[in-house]
């Protein structure tokens, strides 16, 4: 029989390669005994491999037979390693996960590989065979900032944003076992991902590198619904022992809320990411750290609206520190942070607002105090530079060292907040003698 597929030219693939080897001590090596091959037998060869197939009529949900065999060229050429058949894999609006391919030891040497797939779903005579092989990158194992992953999923484009945005979804809810002893990296390639109004809830010990501020993209619109009737829903929140890195993230407002990130009592590492928020009729927030202590370096921020805009809100015994930062915040509000019951550290900043720099309060009665340290940074302001407006109970001390206060002086309303200045200079690069 025929297949009943009128078109394999739909067939896409998320890619998504694991390695499921176990990494034992670690052992000096001479420069002559390091190679890939002791590097595999260290991190094994299997991987995981994750897919969308469709057919004329949209994706394909059965139990279908897959056939990978592996190649040295993108046609003709030599075959590697031995034929792989997956029979009865489930498939759900076409979309599938195969995690335990293995073309053996000398299969991934450093050179270029090619993956031949053939698939035969219920009706088909035989297995029908993809029209071209997919390329394989090379991901021998994945190391950054001292960590070595266990497992490493890399996803792709699978075609609309939203259909992008659901194979993320995808991939990490398939991530069930990560651990300190288990860590996984997510790897993102180029593509607008669009989650619609869902939020990516990252997982502790899974992070997530993208492929380039500029280049990925994962958004979200703002909505109105909120997390425990109190705080907002965001494009995506953030996880103790994770990492954020080389990508953007945005949420294009349009409703109450536009958050692009929240990290609700969690303590991630923001490395090389990208804020975009706008448009939140109520409020739109670019990072809202709302306790725990996340890492925010060499980060850029962007937020606009109409209401409450904050490019940063620290909140409720946050001690976030925030290193090479860019903030921008226009209209309303227009904060560039806004900081309350926690005591942050801000080095070689730049904040630029239409409304506050950084406004500071402090809600605790009771001791120990707040304390915000503002290192080597610029703040510049329509209005004031620092602010302080609530007349709580609470004590706050403002330490600014060599930093530059342009725009606007410092403003405070109450007694309850002490500014300490040292080497601070204004638009004129002017010494002031105290604090402006």
């Amino acid at each position: 029989m025929k297949t009943h597929w009128s078109s394999l030219r739909g067939l896409t693939l998320i890619l998504a390669l694991a390695l499921t080897g176990t990494l034992g001590p670690a052992r000096a090596q001479s420069p002559e005994s390091k190679s890939s091959v002791s590097v595999q037998a260290a991190l094994g060869t299997a991987f995981t491999y994750q897919g969308q197939l469709q057919n004329a009529n949209g994706p394909i949900t059965a139990n279908c037979d897959f056939r990978f065999t592996l190649w040295n060229a993108p046609s003709s050429g030599a075959q590697i390693g031995v034929t792989q058949i997956k029979t009865s894999v489930a498939l759900t609006d076409g979309l599938f996960t195969i995690p335990d391919l293995d073309f053996g030891g000398g299969a991934f040497t450093g050179d270029a590989r090619w993956l031949q797939i053939a698939v035969k779903c219920p009706g088909d005579a035989d297995y029908t065979p993809m029209d071209q092989r997919q390329a394989l990158t090379a991901v021998p194992y994945a190391q950054f900032a001292g960590t070595i992953y266990r497992r490493t999923v890399v996803v792709s484009p699978i075609g609309t944003a939203p259909e992008n945005g659901a194979a993320l979804l995808n991939a990490l809810a398939g991530i069930t076992d990560a651990s300190a002893a288990n860590p996984y990296l997510i790897h993102i390639e180029p593509g607008v991902y669009d989650l619609i109004t869902t939020t990516l809830q990252m997982k502790s010990y899974v992070d997530m590198e993208g492929s380039g501020e500029n280049v990925t993209i994962i958004t979200a619109a703002g909505t109105a619904n909120t997390l425990d009737n109190l705080w907002p829903n965001s494009t995506l929140s953030g996880a103790d022992n994770a990492e954020l890195r080389f990508l953007t993230v945005r949420n294009t407002g349009g409703h109450q809320n536009a958050v692009a990130i929240y990290n609700r009592s969690t303590s991630p590492r923001l490395t090389h990411v990208t804020v975009s928020a706008m448009n939140g009729s109520s409020q739109t927030l670019g990072v809202f750290n709302n306790g725990g202590s996340a890492n925010m370096t060499d980060m850029t921020i962007a937020v606009t609206g109409t209401a409450t805009v904050q490019g940063v809100f620290i909140f409720r015994g946050a001690s976030s520190t925030l290193t090479n930062v860019t903030i921008t915040a226009s209209g309303g509000s227009g904060e560039g942070i806004s900081i309350n019951l926690s005591s942050p550290t801000i080095r070689n900043s730049t904040i630029t607002a239409s409304g506050v720099g950084v406004e500071v309060n402090d809600a605790n009665d009771t001791p120990p105090w707040d304390i915000v340290t503002i290192d080597a940074s610029q703040i510049h302001s329509d209005g004031a530079t620092l602010h302080n407006s609530w007349s709580w109970p609470g004590m706050t001390t403002v330490r600014i060292g060599a930093s530059q206060l342009a725009g606007g002086n410092i403003i405070t309303a109450t007694s309850n907040i002490t500014f300490h200045c040292a080497g601070v200079y204004d638009e004129n690069y002017v010494l002031a003698a105290g604090c402006p």
